[in-house]
């Protein structure tokens, strides 16, 4: 009985480590014509999980979003990424504007979860440019990967459809296979993405 409940702690660890490893979907609106937004990124980096030695990390991902709410500030939308040492997985989110957004800065709140993952972020944009964006994404996600993510990153709209994201970030503390916390555990990244709107 020891050894099947031990298989399915490793089994529930794998599936929970599961969550995005990079902001998703990157923290800049979308064109104000545009209903929905078709994105994908590239993500490598190393962990520390308490061992003597990095390991590496890397991940694709891509992400579905659309509009939503009455005045069309909102969004909804879907996750899916590959890598390691997250497999495959999938998600939803909602994020919601709140009342600081306006034409310089877009400052949000999302909820997001998949199968046995969940988090919360605060996906913020500022205006820096005519077409450049400073971004960040702090939050924090019940994974195996890190409890807590801070994000920096630049995003360019490149034309009136496309648009480049770029983010280096962190994050820290995770659980280990018992539950526990383990504050030994930490990873870096960097990404890059490209963005359609229509």
């Amino acid at each position: 009985m020891k050894l099947q409940i031990n298989i399915l702690l490793v089994l529930l660890t794998t599936i929970w480590g599961c969550a995005p490893m990079m902001s998703a979907p990157p923290a800049p609106p979308m064109p104000s014509d545009a209903k929905q937004e078709f994105g994908a990124g590239l993500m490598g980096g190393a962990v520390n999980t308490g061992g003597p030695h990095l390991e590496p990390l890397g991940n694709a991902q891509i992400w579905l979003r659309r509009k939503a709410g009455p005045q069309m500030k909102d969004e909804t939308g879907v996750i899916v990424q590959t890598g390691w040492p997250s497999l495959v997985s999938g998600g939803v989110y909602t994020r919601r504007s709140m009342a600081a957004s306006n034409e310089i800065r877009s400052i949000n709140y999302q909820f997001e979860g998949g199968w046995i993952w969940a988090g919360a972020s605060l996906p913020m944009a500022f205006k820096v440019g005519d077409r450049a964006w400073l971004t960040t994404q702090p939050g924090v996600r019940m994974s195996f990967m890190g409890l807590v993510q801070l994000p920096v990153g630049m995003s360019w709209q490149l034309n009136d459809t496309l648009r480049l994201d770029t983010e280096v970030g962190g994050r820290a503390l995770g659980l280990n296979n018992e539950g526990e916390l383990r504050t030994s555990l930490w990873m870096a990244y960097g990404a890059i993405a490209l963005s359609s709107s229509r």
